[in-house]
């Protein structure tokens, strides 16, 4: 008969595992009864791998490592269903998996050829049973995501783009016992989770793996998207079939001329119109940089969308198309050449490089080339930029032509005449192999590629508390395997603001103040044991309902001293105006990626941009390139914060009617 202690235990639950320190018995009937029932060949061959490695390994058996899957027949009970864990030594058996005890779900005694139940030994007892939850990641999560990936992503040989995600290759684990759902995150366990010290090994990094967000903006048409697709190409993220099937594609719809924009613009609205939408991305590494492209849309009507990417920047291109009349249709009247510069430099971005593109329209000419670089630098000086901090680059993104590589002074002879490097190098000198007298004493200028290796490394601020702006969350965990039934694992989408964390932190969501742990980090659609500042991440957290979660929450660690506000004060300055700004001015606030509406409901007084001596108390209203300090109410209760503690929470854009109108920093808080 089966000990009286097993058959209690297996009535009590509907998943055990074996479990003992000392060594058990295989029951070598139960063998038997695997090979003579009804066993498809795969699910025969797991069970009987699992009973061998258990067999060779049970001195180191593990609860959460190894365990039988039986059915007991008479009991109706489906014992367990194997679902493998990560090791936690070397010689910790490691089994096959997830799957139902049967396949068409019915109910089936697991007795030999004598049709008798088998049971162990009497005098080898199992010492414990315990309930398996299946709430930890395995290798087989891994080997999953691993060929699953093609299914979440769209690759461009080497760059990826996330894609709709394929939650029908998910496991059915419906009729297993997984745990209650109102579990909390106290009932996870991190028994042998080593701690990182993340700050040593951020501080330890190589400066090519620090990551630089690059934003690459400009007015609608001025062949952004081209020139970052022709960049990606040239550095080998995308391969000649790809392109070729590009070119095809493209000039089936009579847009031939738009093939390598196709690169990023993925969307089939955005390849018949022939303008970018959405903000989209890829990476790429340079000799001394790692770089997160973020490519912005042009047109005035998706300005919302390029907001959201130049907050995430630390760098930015300004691409100009350079064509007769189409720079100043960009530049002068309601261009987006202007706009793009004013937001992205108020929002941070102090490194800028003009590419002015599409030059061999004009035959690279130098007198063009000058006469855009005199109109564009006093603007913007006036918007913020340094002189020191601004390089222009002549480009054609069509054709390549100083992209990646130098141009060739024997081809490119026009522009190597006029474009030089501004310190003349003899060892380059001697290695241009040029014939040409005019051209022998002077270096031709850097490409576009070089360039972006002079852009200073961002300072990450990695030891403050850790600060997620919450962008996207969805329910269970894009990168697992399995989603774990309860309603408390959701999965957040954001780049780190400044700080640092790791799996089994906990972490606090505001504004709710429920605390979670985090169960996993993916960083650039890759799982890692920590991230840090600058990283766009996708981690899975446990211990607070989804309902809890909206666009704009922010994760915090939890000494972080933040809360959400709904009054505050900011400085500011006016860019452009339909009508003179008044107490009660109704406008759309936009801060880090996130918009909400709000009134401007004080003017408390006009201010020198100069000197920032106030110039007059209470003013009764405020009007183009005027600088003021304002009261501002939203609509609801927003996550900033001051921007001498947090330059990234401390940025403010106002728009109206679609024309930003203002930018500015956030002096003070009220609190709610």
């Amino acid at each position: 008969m089966m000990s009286d202690f097993f058959e209690e235990k297996i009535k009590s639950t509907n998943l055990v595992c074996l479990d003992s320190p000392q060594s058990p018995t295989i029951n070598n009937k139960f063998i038997d009864n695997v090979n003579s029932n009804e066993f498809s060949p795969p699910q025969k061959s797991y069970y009987l791998s699992s009973i061998d490695s258990l067999k060779n390994n049970t001195h180191s058996l593990n609860s959460d490592l190894s365990f039988l899957i039986v059915d007991l027949g008479n009991s109706q009970k489906k014992v367990a269903a194997d679902k493998p864990l990560k090791p936690k030594s070397k010689n910790a058996p490691v089994s096959g998996k997830i799957h139902k005890t049967l396949q068409d779900g019915s109910e089936k005694k697991l007795s030999g050829q004598d049709g008798k139940k088998r049971q162990p030994s009497e005098n080898k007892k199992l010492e414990k049973l315990v309930l398996f939850k299946f709430d930890t990641n395995s290798p087989d999560d891994i080997v999953f995501l691993a060929q699953n990936k093609s299914n979440k992503m769209k690759n461009i040989d080497g760059g990826s783009i996330v894609g709709d995600s394929d939650i029908s290759t998910a496991p059915n684990l419906e009729g297993l016992n997984l745990g209650s759902e109102n579990d909390s995150s106290q009932s996870i366990k991190f028994q042998n989770l080593k701690k990182i010290d993340v700050v040593s090994e951020y501080k330890k990094r190589n400066p090519e793996e620090i990551k630089l967000n690059l934003v690459v903006v400009g007015h609608v048409d001025s062949g952004k998207s081209t020139l970052m697709g022709r960049l990606l190409f040239d550095l080998g993220k995308v391969n000649s079939r790809t392109m070729q099937k590009f070119e095809r594609e493209s000039e089936k719809i009579g847009k031939g001329s738009f093939a390598f924009a196709w690169v990023l613009d993925e969307n089939e609205t955005e390849r018949e119109r022939g303008v970018t939408i959405d903000i989209a991305s890829s990476s790429f590494q340079t000799s001394t940089r790692t770089f997160n492209l973020l490519d912005a849309p042009g047109h005035r009507d998706f300005i919302p969308n390029m907001i959201s990417g130049a907050s995430q920047a630390d760098a930015a291109i300004l691409v100009i198309d350079s064509t007769v009349g189409s720079f100043e249709s960009g530049f002068d009247g309601d261009g987006q050449t202007r706009e793009h510069s004013m937001l992205v430099r108020s929002l941070g971005v102090k490194s800028l490089i003009v590419a002015v593109n599409k030059l061999e329209k004009s035959d690279w000419s130098f007198e063009r080339f000058e006469e855009i670089r005199a109109k564009l630098t006093p603007f913007l000086v006036t918007c913020g930029f340094l002189k020191s901090d601004i390089r222009y680059i002549p480009v054609s993104g069509l054709s390549g032509i100083n992209v990646a590589k130098r141009i060739d002074p024997n081809v490119e002879v026009k522009l190597s005449k006029w474009y030089k490097s501004p310190k003349t190098s003899k060892s380059d000198s001697n290695n241009s192999n040029s014939g040409d007298s005019h051209i022998n004493n002077f270096t031709v200028g850097p490409c576009l590629l070089e360039l972006l290796d002079t852009f200073p490394l961002p300072e990450r601020q990695v030891e403050k508390s850790l600060l997620i702006p919450v962008i996207d969350y969805f329910r269970g965990g894009e990168y697992s395997a399995v989603s774990s039934g309860g309603s408390t694992n959701v999965s957040i989408c954001g780049r780190i603001v400044q700080g640092c964390f790791q799996v089994g932190d906990k972490v606090t969501l505001v504004p709710c103040g429920e605390q979670a742990i985090v169960k996993s980090i993916n960083v650039d659609y890759s799982t890692e044991p920590y991230a840090v500042a600058g990283d766009s991440v996708i981690a899975m957290l446990s211990g607070i309902d989804i309902q809890m979660y909206h666009v704009g929450s922010m994760v915090c660690s939890l000494n972080a001293q933040i809360s959400p506000v709904s009054r505050f004060t900011a400085q500011i300055a006016i860019f452009e105006t339909p009508i003179p700004i008044t107490k009660g001015y109704s406008v759309f606030l936009h801060f880090l990626s996130f918009n909400e509406s709000a009134n401007i409901t004080r003017l408390i007084e006009t201010i020198n941009k100069t000197t920032g001596e106030i110039l007059k108390k209470s003013p009764r209203q405020l009007v183009k390139s005027s600088m003021a300090n304002v009261e501002i109410t939203t609509s609801r209760p927003i996550v900033i914060d001051l921007f001498k503690n947090s330059k990234d929470l401390g940025r403010i854009t106002l728009r109206k009617n679609g024309v930003s109108i203002a930018a500015g920093i956030v002096t003070g808080l009220f609190s709610n």
